[in-house]
């Protein structure tokens, strides 16, 4: 069983994304990395000690973007911009925790 994730650009500026995902066993941690296509190429991991998925480009025409987890362990919380180095406004709404 997968989960799908939706992401959606709030405001007019798109960036590409790092998505931790914490799932429930033992706190496992995986990195997802979503580039913009415009930058062709991708940045590299900034947690080198975390192996990353490189999911498909995010075109910046596009106001969503999904992808789909496969392993279906269940999701503990989710967090975009886990090292803090993007311009936004509004950093509270980047982490998605089950409540």
């Amino acid at each position: 069983i997968g989960r799908v994730v939706l992401l959606m650009v709030i405001g007019l500026m798109l960036i590409m994304l790092g998505v931790l995902r914490s799932i429930q066993v033992r706190y496992r941690i995986q990195l997802f990395y979503i580039p913009l296509r415009m930058m062709w190429g991708e940045k590299p991991n900034p947690f080198t000690d975390l192996n990353r998925t490189v999911l498909a480009d995010w075109a910046w025409a596009y106001p969503t973007y999904t992808f789909e987890i496969k392993n279906g362990k269940k999701v503990k919380n989710m967090m975009i911009d886990a090292t803090r180095r993007m311009a936004d406004i509004n950093p509270e709404n980047n982490l998605w925790e089950v409540k």
